[in-house]
């Protein structure tokens, strides 16, 4: 889980079914579900500004998203195994 650092009315979550989930706080409804990872998610971040998150995941890739639309606007390659924080 991640908390927007703007603004305490929304978090994210990421699970093994691959998707990310952008929530609102104030009524516990997601509010963008996000999906391009060929595993599941096991790390996720937002930018100091809540503006991006950042995903990683066992299929070696790490995706940077716009936590407002939903979209990927890029994606990291370049690791041989799993990509984690952990």
């Amino acid at each position: 889980m991640a908390q927007n650092p703007a603004t305490d009315k929304e978090f994210a979550t990421a699970s093994h079914d691959r998707t990310i989930m952008v929530w609102d706080s104030s009524n516990f409804k997601p509010r963008l579900t996000m999906k391009g990872h060929d595993q599941g998610v096991w790390s996720l971040m937002y930018d100091c500004d809540g503006k991006k998150l950042i995903s990683s995941s066992p299929d070696t890739f790490a995706k940077i998203w716009d936590a407002k639309t939903g979209k990927c606007t890029a994606t990291l390659t370049g690791h041989t195994n799993f990509v984690s924080t952990d």
